[in-house]
């Protein structure tokens, strides 16, 4: 093989070589790298899952935010509609109330009213009697004695009164 240019001495001594190579680099080099990598890995599908597990976790809390949102405004509305309620029958009780008050007051104003008027149509009948017993007495008392003018008088007075 020398006539080649073949070297036996030489192959063996690089395959010697290559050996120490394969493994000074397989135990510093590639079980380190290789730990590495499968480190980086591991770590990356613990990423992975973590962001997953956030993920539905959000999802999550958006749809209870979403439900209780929901709640908040179905009870919202609730209340609302039964305050409405509460102000429409609040308003009628005032409504009727203030009717109440204001029919009693138009039935005292009527009860004062006829007071008056009959209270005004005495002293006016008491007024007429008074000035037609002054103008009998003035106008009979040249004609008739007091006795007389007295009997008169009465029959005036009282039938005045019954026309009343």
């Amino acid at each position: 093989m020398s006539g080649l240019g073949i070297d036996i001495k030489l192959i063996i001594a690089q395959i010697i070589n290559f050996f120490v190579f394969f493994l000074i680099f397989r135990r510093y080099l590639a079980k380190p790298f290789a730990k590495y990598l499968d480190e980086e890995e591991r770590r990356e599908q613990l990423k992975e899952k973590s962001e997953k597990i956030l993920k539905e976790e959000e999802d999550r809390i958006k749809k209870e935010i979403e439900k209780h949102k929901k709640k908040l405004e179905i009870d919202y509305q609730k209340a609302l509609e039964k305050m409405k309620t509460q102000v429409k029958d609040q308003r009628e009780k005032l409504i009727s109330q203030a009717q109440k008050e204001a029919e009693e007051i138009i039935i005292k104003a009527k009860e004062i009213e006829r007071r008056e008027r009959d209270q005004l149509e005495k002293e006016t009948v008491r007024r007429a009697v008074e000035l037609a017993s002054m103008i009998l007495t003035k106008a009979l008392a040249d004609f008739l004695d007091d006795k007389d003018q007295k009997n008169i008088n009465r029959r005036i007075i009282s039938h005045l009164k019954s026309i009343n």
